[in-house]
C-alpha cells in the first residue's frame, strides 16, 4: 500500500473569488512594511490584502482543496471512502 500526506496540499489552492484580509500595522514588522512599501496601503491603521489562493486561517480553503483533489483522483480510479473521509481507495486494486 502506498501512502502520502497531504497536510499542506490546500496551501496555494486557487480560489474562485478573492478574499480580503485586514491586518493592523502594529502586527506587521517595520522591515516588512519597508520592504514591500506598505505604508501607501494603510487605511485607518490597517493594511488590506487581497488573497487569491488558499492559506492558513481561511475556512473554505480545505473544501476547495478537497474538491480539487477529487477532480484529480477520480479519473484515475480513486474514490474517497464514505466512512473515513480522507482515505482513498482504488476501484480495482484490493490493497
Amino acid at each position: 500500500m502506498t501512502t502520502f500526506d497531504l497536510k499542506d496540499f490546500y496551501l496555494n489552492t486557487p480560489m474562485q473569488q478573492p478574499e480580503y484580509i485586514g491586518t493592523p500595522i502594529k502586527l506587521i514588522p517595520q522591515a516588512i512594511m519597508d520592504r514591500y512599501e506598505l505604508e501607501k496601503f494603510v487605511v485607518d491603521g490597517i493594511v488590506y490584502f487581497e488573497v487569491n489562493k488558499g492559506m492558513y486561517g481561511l475556512p473554505q480553503t480545505g473544501k476547495l482543496a478537497n474538491d480539487r483533489l477529487i477532480k484529480f483522483l477520480q479519473p484515475h480510479g480513486y474514490n474517497e471512502c464514505p466512512i473515513t473521509p480522507g482515505l482513498w481507495r482504488h476501484e480495482t486494486r484490493t490493497i
